[in-house]
């Protein structure tokens, strides 16, 4: 009986998934003589990594892009190697890794970071197309709740350049995720997160200090005189 073969496109995929993004990891830089990976390869972890076809996962990516250390982006964009982030924004663009510039991601992470937050504070972001975007009106017959044909026009939007792709893109998943974009509710913390469910913080380390710091208000006598033992004990050796 003859084995099926397996998909080539999926299973480089599960091979070289990382543990952690990019966002948390070095850039790629191969040894003399090593191999790089195949494009093949690097567009299906780039598929794994921004979350397929379902917009929250892009949502989830774009705010983590936007939020992005700068220097972080310049060194996987201008790294020895493939860069994986290359082929991230390849694939969620549809364009070429060889044409995303670190100059352009950056440009394009500083326009989606001031419009998410102005977004998610005061409800509105007046987006300026880049140059280049090209709006194109298509007709979109359909039925309605009666059978009636109506004729429809549905409007998309083109960009060559990846960076203004990136904009594009941002446009059409905040109108159906936008409304999970949130500002965390950690005091001293404002980095935008992806609410699900009734979650307020970015983070389980903002979760865990905004807790400490409550029950610190509600009991600030038994904070007071542990603080104070802990002194008492570093200072002099006395056992608390």
């Amino acid at each position: 009986m003859r084995k099926e073969r397996p998909n080539i496109t999926e299973a480089p995929a599960k091979r070289l998934a990382p543990q952690t993004g990019w966002l948390t990891a070095a850039a790629v830089k191969f040894k003399p003589g090593q191999q790089p990976f195949k494009p093949r390869a690097l567009f299906a972890r780039a598929r794994m990594r921004v979350g397929g076809e379902a917009l929250l996962g892009r949502l989830k990516w774009l705010v983590a892009f936007a939020q992005a250390d700068r220097k972080r982006i310049r060194a996987h964009l201008t790294a020895g190697g493939e860069p994986i982030l290359a082929y991230e924004i390849a694939y969620l663009t549809g364009s070429s890794p060889y044409k995303v510039t670190a100059r352009a991601a950056i440009s394009a992470a500083d326009i989606l970071l001031a419009g998410m937050r102005s977004l998610s504070q005061s409800g509105r972001w007046d987006v300026q197309l880049p140059p280049g975007v090209v709006c194109m009106l298509e007709s979109d017959p359909a039925k309605d709740n009666r059978g009636v044909w109506l004729t429809r026009l549905h409007a998309s939007y083109v960009a060559s350049d990846p960076g203004a792709a990136l904009i594009v893109l941002a446009v059409e998943v905040l109108q159906a995720e936008g409304a999970r974009l949130r500002v965390c509710a950690s005091r001293g913390c404002d980095r935008l997160f992806v609410r699900l469910g009734r979650k307020l913080f970015c983070s389980e380390l903002c979760s865990d200090r905004e807790q400490v710091r409550r029950w610190r208000k509600r009991n600030p006598e038994v904070y007071k005189h542990s603080k104070m033992r802990k002194y008492v004990k570093g200072r002099v050796g006395i056992p608390p």
